[in-house]
């Protein structure tokens, strides 16, 4: 190797190898770690693929978890198939494979993708490289490069009167028909008012709705180790919310599939309809959201009621503080306020 080229990876080639061997996953190996390197993008591709299907089936991870690190994957893939030193990377070849990450994050900054976006696409493909080489005495050469920085974000939340103002839209928009109406106040309130992920809503089915104890089963949830089963509480408000749309949903025919939320036509709701739900609400309210900002909003309106920490972590289904302090944020003035409620007496 020329001497240029150790002294640039050197720094990160014994901090990532110090990792890998304090790991439990490496403590028992007394053999040399071998290159990550394949005979083809092929192997490459079947290794992946068997690597996150053996996650799933453990039940490791969930289902949007698998998708998120094969989305990733996939576009790193693409980058991989074009680039001119992708024969020299599935060689095993540690400073290509480390230019080539660098590479791939420069072009997806040149594309104008968004901090975050690369972020995020970043860890999904960790992810997937991760389980790739666990329990192998193989290199995974995407730990010798740093992690892209996000970027001081913006709080992606609603301060409490823009939500007031989202859920008053929503309600008195002029719909095509009162059922979309009353359906889309419901996919609103659960993520606002209850702190539902997409998914969780998509997935929600009729008969896990408790209207009389305000509960709702979330049967598949995200979470550490694949999530798994949880309890989200309706307030009253989308206790009211939710009773009049199942009203409506009695006037339709017998449905063919068990979800809540579905069209006129009986079919259930995908993603994608959320998506644009939220993209109506944005353009003609002139009030940015989207769903995930939803769910920081109700963490937020958590912390604002007075909610403790503990609590606050039940209902959001965290099993980490730190998690729940990401999400719960603190509007500008709230400090201010705080400060002069504090008063000794004299």
């Amino acid at each position: 190797m020329p001497h240029d080229e150790h002294r640039r990876i050197a720094p990160h080639l014994s901090s990532a190898l110090r990792r890998q061997r304090d790991e439990r996953t490496y403590a028992h190996l007394d053999v040399p770690i071998a290159p990550f390197q394949y005979p083809s993008l092929e192997h490459l591709d079947a290794a992946v693929r068997a690597a996150i299907e053996r996650r799933e089936k453990l039940r490791a991870i969930s289902p949007t978890t698998a998708g998120w690190a094969r989305a990733a994957y996939r576009g790193f893939r693409r980058f991989v198939a074009q680039h001119p030193s992708r024969a020299r990377f599935l060689q095993g070849d540690l400073p290509t494979q480390i230019a080539l990450f660098e590479d791939w994050i420069i072009a997806m900054s040149t594309r104008g993708m968004r901090r975050g976006g690369i972020n995020s696409t970043w860890r999904g493909l960790a992810a997937a490289l991760r389980w790739v080489t666990q329990g192998r005495s193989m290199v995974n050469p995407i730990r010798f490069v740093a992690a892209p920085k996000v970027g001081r974000m913006q709080p992606s939340f609603l301060p409490r009167d823009a939500a007031e103002d989202v859920l008053r839209f929503v309600r008195n928009r002029l719909w095509r028909s009162e059922f979309e109406r009353r359906r889309n106040s419901v996919i609103i309130g659960l993520m606002l008012l209850a702190g539902l992920r997409r998914g969780e809503v998509i997935r929600l089915r009729r008969e896990d709705v408790r209207l009389a104890t305000g509960a709702l089963l979330l049967r598949s949830t995200k979470g550490r180790n694949g999530g798994g089963a949880r309890t989200a509480h309706m307030p009253p408000q989308l206790r009211t919310l939710v009773a009049d749309y199942v009203e409506e949903l009695r006037e339709l025919p017998p449905r063919r599939h068990p979800k809540l939320l579905t069209s006129e036509r009986n079919a259930a709701l995908s993603a994608a309809a959320i998506t644009r739900l939220c993209r109506i609400i944005s353009t003609e309210s002139g009030i940015h959201v989207a769903p995930h900002m939803l769910r920081h909003t109700y963490a937020t309106l958590l912390r604002q009621s007075g909610v403790p920490d503990r609590l606050a972590m039940e209902l959001m289904g965290h099993a980490d503080l730190r998690m729940l302090l990401r999400y719960s944020h603190v509007e500008a003035d709230e400090p201010r306020l705080a400060a002069e409620r504090l008063e000794l007496d004299d």
